[in-house]
């Protein structure tokens, strides 16, 4: 497993916290662990925590490079992620992997986030529109 990762099976999702400083080289081990560790188990769905994270703050070439690399690893899975309000920044990162067929979206509050990652999900690429 990925370090500074954890992994806890809920009903119907799997829930991954990130851990530790950002780092993109790090962050893109966190989300290769995660998309690992759900395939194993047989999760299509997947809340990636981002509060246990500092200094989250990605620059623009980062957030492109998140968002193309969960493209990638990701397209097989619903993914919310969960932020805290100064790591919001603005959705780049979602947009990205969107484009690249990723079924993600953003939230700063949990029950929100999990509403959303547990409803009937329309498929990547469909045209719903989704927060984050």
């Amino acid at each position: 497993m990925a370090e500074n990762l954890e992994c806890h099976e809920r009903p119907g999702y799997l829930e991954v916290c990130f851990l530790g400083t950002y780092e993109l080289s790090r962050y893109k081990g966190q989300m290769l662990g995660s998309v690992e560790v759900a395939r194993e188990k047989k999760f299509t769905h997947i809340l990636v925590n981002l509060l246990g994270l500092a200094g989250y703050d990605p620059s623009t070439n980062d957030r492109y490079e998140i968002g193309n690399y969960g493209g990638e690893i990701s397209r097989d899975f619903r993914i919310a992620a969960l932020l805290l309000p100064e790591q919001w920044g603005d959705r780049f990162i979602t947009k990205v992997a969107r484009n690249r067929g990723v079924d993600i979206a953003a939230f700063t509050d949990r029950e929100e986030a999990l509403a959303w990652l547990l409803e009937a999900s329309p498929g990547p690429g469909a045209a719903a529109v989704t927060p984050g």
